[in-house]
């Protein structure tokens, strides 16, 4: 049911924006050289938090691929939620789920109380769950209150476009139009008005600001 949904520019920017690609001094290729490094799990990661079981400690890569592979982590997750979500999304809980999954993992994600509420219908107790993975062996960790508050509230956020095209009825006008019907049509991204008079029919196209 969700199967055309993609993770939208603020799923990525938050995803983005949690994980540094951990970035050495020296370039190869006129890139900067990316390593390995441990979370704070005390897993291997390199580029975009991205774990791989061939990665080896100081395994060096370019910046191109790690966004190579940040794009086929998200591809990944993306199936996952599709797979494991019962109910349908929006965009903005599709792409705040699929950043949950991309830190948690598939069985993290399979096994949380975030996905078993939201396949509940509780989207508001779903919504709360995310902020339960706030910490590391050692306790809470500052950076992660901050990054699952980020989701809850994309998760939350109002979408604001949809895909539908919405036909509304034009007011009367009190003028001989030669029969020429009157119509507004609006979309997400322009309003259409079409009007008519004794020589011609013009049509005019406004671009609003939103």
């Amino acid at each position: 049911m969700n199967d055309h949904l993609r993770i939208n520019q603020a799923g990525v920017e938050l995803i983005k924006r949690d994980r540094d690609l951990h970035q050495k001094n020296r370039k190869k290729d006129s890139e900067q050289v990316i390593s390995t490094y441990l979370s704070l799990n005390n897993v291997l990661l390199i580029g975009y938090r991205t774990t791989n079981p061939q990665f080896r400690n100081g395994k060096n890569i370019t910046e191109s691929e790690a966004e190579q592979f940040f794009w086929e982590e998200i591809e990944y997750f993306e199936m996952v939620v599709k797979k494991l979500v019962e109910v349908e999304l929006n965009e903005n809980e599709f792409s705040a789920l699929v950043s949950f999954a991309y830190k948690c993992g598939e069985n993290g994600f399979k096994k949380s109380t975030v996905l078993k509420r939201l396949n509940e219908g509780d989207i508001d107790g779903c919504a709360e769950a995310l902020q339960r993975w706030n910490k590391s062996r050692s306790g809470v960790v500052t950076r992660l209150v901050k990054r699952h508050l980020d989701e809850e509230n994309l998760f939350l956020s109002e979408v604001m476009f949809e895909e539908d095209n919405y036909e509304l009825d034009a007011p009367e006008i009190d003028q001989d139009l030669d029969e020429v019907p009157s119509t507004m049509t609006i979309n997400y991204q322009k309003m259409v008005i079409i009007c008519g008079d004794d020589d011609e029919t013009r049509v005019l196209t406004l671009s609003p600001i939103l």
